[in-house]
């Protein structure tokens, strides 16, 4: 699956983890955990 800014996936956040550089975002998308770093 090709992920780009327009998916949208209906979940809760469940943990931020900022970095000195970057930062990664996990949500819970019905059970799946799904991270993205930035």
């Amino acid at each position: 699956m090709k992920l780009s800014a327009r998916n949208q996936f209906p979940g809760t956040v469940t943990k931020v983890a900022e970095g000195a550089v970057n930062g990664i975002v996990t949500i819970d998308v019905n059970g799946t955990p799904v991270s993205g770093i930035r």
